[in-house]
């Protein structure tokens, strides 16, 4: 067989295509690993939990444009308490923010003493 010859060439590289076809069918796209990645950590790392939901939301104060405070009676790690926490709707996020806090259930009565100290 000579190596100008027009079938030979397309022998090989109808044998290559195949080998790379192959090779391609072996491998998982990289962004399908990333979407695979992401699914197990947000699961728990396949960690099946009963997830209990007890948010009771009492009420919002609006705050600005974009900004609400949002009160509410919820239950951390078995504990209930009342979260108080600000809520941004923007282009970029929608959701609770870092800002705020959680009162515990046993610390409420005093919370509760404490703010009906104030007379504005």
């Amino acid at each position: 067989m000579k190596m100008n010859n027009p079938n030979f060439d397309n022998r090989l590289l109808k044998i290559l295509e195949e080998e790379i076809l192959k090779e391609k069918a072996k491998k998982k796209p990289a962004l399908h690993l990333i979407k695979e990645k992401k699914l197990q950590y947000y699961s728990g790392w396949d960690k099946k939990k009963e997830v209990k939901q007890m948010d009771e939301e009492i009420g919002r104060i609006k705050k600005s444009d974009t900004t609400e405070i949002v009160i509410k009676v919820d239950e951390f790690r078995g504990e209930k308490g009342v979260n108080i926490r600000e809520y941004i709707t923007t282009e970029r996020y929608t959701g609770f923010t870092k800002q705020g806090t959680r009162i515990p259930v046993d610390k409420w009565k005093d919370f509760k003493t404490i703010i009906n100290k104030i007379d504005l």
